[in-house]
C-alpha cells in the first residue's frame, strides 16, 4: 500500500466549490436562507407628526352654537371636534371642549339671568303662610287690606319671602296671651301694645335701626281665641321698604 502525501491546503475560501471563481454579493447561510436587505417602512405609513387642521371648524362651531344656547348643534359638533381631535385631523381639542361645557352653562346662565330681570326669582322665592304658622325674624309682604289704622284682616294667605328681598315687614317679637276667655277687642289693643314695645321685645331689633321704624301687630280675635292667642308683632320702615333683616344675631 502507497502511503499518501499531504501538502498544503489549497488557497481560497474553503466553502467556495473548487474549480469556481468567488461568489459576490451576499454570502448564503449554511442551515438557513439567503441574508435579505432590511425592510423599508412602506410609503404610506406614518410614523407621527403634528395634526393637521382640516377639521378645527368642529370644535369652533361648537363653542360658537354653545354660547348661542343652541344646544344640540354644540353637542353634534364638540363630539365631531372631538374625533377630529383623536384622529390627528385636528388640533384644536380644547374648542371642542369648552364648547360642550357652554352649551350647558349657557342656557342655564339665560334662566337665571331672565328670572332676575323678569322679577321672578322673587315670586318662586315666596312661600304662603298663616299667622298662626309666623315666626320671629320671618319678612313678609303687605297683607291684602292692612290699614295703619286696624281692622280684621284676612291672614290665611300671608306672604314670607326672603328678607334680602324687597318686603314690607319683619316680624320681630311673638307672645302668646293669657286668660280663659278673650278680653275684648279695646284689652286686646293694650296688650298688644304692652307687649310689642316690651324691653324685651325692643332688644331683638338691631339699635341703629330704631329711629327708623314703626310697628304693627296682629292680634288674636274673638273668633280664633280657642285656636290661638298669639300677638305677632311686626316691624316696618318709617319710610319705604326693607332690603334685609333688621334683627339682632341676622
Amino acid at each position: 500500500m502507497g502511503i499518501a502525501e499531504y501538502g498544503p491546503p489549497p488557497s481560497g475560501d474553503p466553502t467556495e466549490p473548487a474549480g469556481h471563481a468567488p461568489i459576490d454579493g451576499p454570502r448564503p447561510v449554511l442551515g438557513g436562507h439567503p441574508a435579505q436587505p432590511p425592510l423599508e417602512a412602506p410609503a404610506s405609513f406614518s410614523t407621527g407628526g403634528p395634526a393637521r387642521k382640516d377639521k378645527n371648524w368642529l370644535g369652533v362651531a361648537s363653542l360658537i352654537a354653545g354660547l348661542l344656547g343652541a344646544l344640540p348643534l354644540s353637542i353634534c359638533f364638540g363630539v365631531g371636534g372631538l374625533r377630529a381631535a383623536r384622529d390627528r385631523s385636528a388640533n384644536n381639542r380644547p374648542v371642542a371642549i369648552v364648547g360642550l361645557v357652554a352649551s350647558v352653562a349657557a342656557p342655564l346662565v339665560c334662566t337665571v339671568l331672565a328670572l332676575n330681570y323678569f322679577g321672578l326669582s322673587d315670586k318662586l322665592a315666596e312661600r304662603s303662610v298663616s299667622d298662626k304658622d309666623l315666626a320671629t325674624g320671618d319678612c313678609v309682604l303687605e297683607p291684602g287690606g292692612w290699614s295703619d289704622t286696624g281692622g280684621v284682616l284676612d291672614t290665611t294667605h300671608l306672604k314670607v319671602v326672603p328678607c334680602d328681598n324687597e318686603h314690607w315687614g319683619q316680624v320681630y317679637y311673638t307672645k302668646a296671651v293669657q286668660g280663659a276667655t278673650y278680653p275684648g277687642d279695646d284689652a286686646m289693643d293694650a296688650k298688644s301694645v304692652e307687649i310689642c314695645e316690651s324691653d324685651e321685645a325692643v332688644n331683638k331689633v338691631k339699635a341703629e335701626y330704631g329711629p327708623n321704624i314703626s310697628y304693627g301687630s296682629l292680634l288674636p280675635t274673638a273668633d280664633s281665641w280657642f285656636d290661638y292667642r298669639t300677638v305677632r308683632c311686626i316691624l316696618m320702615p318709617a319710610l319705604g321698604t326693607l332690603m334685609q333683616s333688621w334683627l339682632v344675631g341676622s
